[in-house]
């Protein structure tokens, strides 16, 4: 078994000097937040979701999808969304399999045409096994949840938001490096009358709201991918991979690699650990 990509399917992300610095600049005592603070919190996450609306612009314009709650990562908005979801859900082959833990009875189907009429889908795009835009969301006629976690590793591509798409998932874990910290954003169309209450009394993470808020104020959507797409086309050259639309990910025909391989037979590499290696 070839390990040079070690042996997990896990994605490493890469290290930025720029990020390393803003959190040793930041004072945690300042989100020791008291109960007069509450409201200052349900604010923060107001300006903090425009402001990550801002950014994501150059690829999805989230304009109508007005609420928005702070999650601890893309695994947290999973989790919030599927609290209150009771309708059968659909996924495609090779699709992130964190929601098929929490709900057993998730379809997998390995095309559009086989989606049930009445299922809602949850689909990524970039899609997770491939990391490339996938084209298959905009043939989907279902309700949808969007999962855009690898935007912001990729150069400036157009998502054209279908009226369909329900609710749209973002964290700063992969373009920021920060996926310890687990901060991210959930965008709804309509309110999560739950996190609506939560909004109201605090309960959200302040530091992380905080922490992605100057995250995004450090570069645009497609720096990070522009100042790697160089040394990650050099990797895949040398390896004989095939590049993904993110740096973060490759694929590839070796059997060696098998290990790697998704559901869908998709040979994914991770190639952060590598980048951030070469990059630092």
């Amino acid at each position: 078994m070839n390990e040079t990509f070690g042996k997990s399917r896990t994605i490493h992300t890469v290290r930025w000097l720029e990020v390393d610095n803003l959190l040793r600049a930041l004072e945690p005592q300042e989100y020791y937040a008291s109960l007069h603070e509450r409201k200052i919190i349900k604010w923060r996450i107001d300006s903090v979701a425009d402001e990550i609306r801002k950014w994501l612009l150059p690829v999805i314009d989230l304009t109508e999808f007005v609420f928005a709650y702070h999650t601890n990562g893309t695994h947290s908005a999973i989790e919030q969304w599927l609290a209150s979801e009771s309708r059968p859900i659909c996924c495609l082959s090779g699709e992130y399999p964190y929601p098929r833990h929490l709900r057993r009875d998730i379809l997998v189907v390995n095309t559009v045409s086989e989606i049930p009429p009445n299922h809602i889908v949850f689909i990524s795009n970039p899609f997770s096994s491939s990391g490339k835009y996938d084209s298959r969301y905009q043939m989907i006629t279902n309700p949808v949840i969007l999962d855009c976690a690898y935007v912001g590793t990729t150069a400036t591509a157009r998502i054209n938001l279908t009226p369909n798409t329900e609710q749209v998932f973002w964290s700063g874990s992969k373009p920021f490096g920060i996926g310890h910290f687990r901060t991210g954003f959930r965008f709804c169309r309509k309110p999560d009358l739950l996190q609506e209450q939560l909004k109201d009394t605090g309960y959200f993470n302040w530091f992380g709201i905080e922490l992605l808020d100057r995250c995004v104020k450090l570069w645009s959507v497609d720096t990070a991918y522009n100042n790697l797409a160089e040394a990650y086309i050099k990797l895949c050259e040398t390896y004989e991979l095939m590049p993904s639309d993110t740096y973060l990910i490759a694929s590839s025909l070796n059997d060696e690699y098998n290990h790697l391989a998704r559901e869908d037979g998709i040979i994914r590499i991770p190639t952060g650990l590598m980048l951030d290696a070469a990059w630092r």
